[in-house]
């Protein structure tokens, strides 16, 4: 959101989004003493430091410093791992955050009693942190997250959880497809799909990105879209149409984000 007023300020001399910009920034500097969020990602610095990015309500990801992370007897080395949620107390200097302290609510160790769930918790992270840009706060997003890993844990059916997490996510983001007709003739008969939304046969295009979808997946794509995050979990699909339900959400991911998801590879290759 930063970035976006002062793109506009840039662009248009307007003296309004720079004021929003400036807002934004300290609003954003308040708020990062203490942030109740998530570790999304992890990256080692030096021998025994590591930055981490937590996915933070209110105001989105933000990269925080944790030195001496790493070394055994540290004690962020619990509080930093991957999907640790808790409270982090963070402290700015010169515009960099650094770890002050952590209390933690949640680690989700269940997500590492065997590699499939793990697999699937990593693939949630990584898709999360690819495309949800800097300074959008989107406090559902942190919500279905969460939500999302305790059904993980809990749940035997990981590729519903899965599917369903990544299209909701989508939806949240504002990017869900239309799936009424087809977007381009408005024709009902359809039986693919663009990021844009359903296509009939005699609308493919070589230059736009496609691929099939049966009847039902487009019905457990509406209901995700439309149900609250409580309950959005709670619908049945055969094995084959969950496959396909995956795929599809792969596709809009990478279709609309222009990110490839290096996870994903790793789970297609487990299961």
């Amino acid at each position: 959101m930063d970035t976006l007023f002062w793109n506009i300020f840039e662009k248009s001399g307007d003296i309004n989004a720079f004021l929003a910009y400036k807002d934004f920034n300290e609003l954003k500097k308040d708020k990062c003493n203490d942030n109740r969020g998530i570790v999304i990602k992890e990256t080692f610095s030096g021998d025994s430091d590591k930055y981490i990015i937590i996915f933070a309500k209110d105001i989105g990801k933000v990269s925080v410093f944790a030195k001496g992370a790493r070394k055994l007897k540290s004690k962020f080395l619990a509080g930093t791992a991957l999907f640790t949620y808790g409270d982090f107390i963070v402290k700015e200097s010169r515009g960099k955050y650094y770890l002050d302290s952590v209390d933690i609510i949640e680690n989700f160790y269940g997500l590492r009693n065997d590699i499939f769930t793990l697999a699937y918790g990593t693939y949630f992270l990584e898709i999360l942190d690819k495309s949800v840009p800097n300074g959008i706060s989107e406090n559902l997003l942190l919500l279905l997250l969460l939500k999302s890993l305790q059904k993980l844990v809990k749940t035997e059916n990981k590729e519903l959880i899965s599917s369903t997490f990544v299209l909701k996510l989508i939806s949240f983001l504002g990017f869900f497809p239309s799936l009424k007709n087809c977007v381009y003739c408005g024709k009902q008969d359809t039986k693919y799909i663009c990021a844009e939304g359903l296509l009939c046969e005699k609308c493919l295009k070589k230059e736009v990105p496609f691929v099939k979808i049966s009847s039902p997946t487009i019905e457990a794509m509406i209901y995700i879209e439309m149900t609250s995050i409580d309950s959005v979990f709670n619908y049945n699909l055969t094995s084959k149409y969950l496959k396909e339900l995956g795929r599809i959400g792969y596709f809009l991911v990478y279709t609309n984000f222009g990110k490839e998801i290096k996870s994903y590879e790793f789970l297609k290759n487990l299961c």
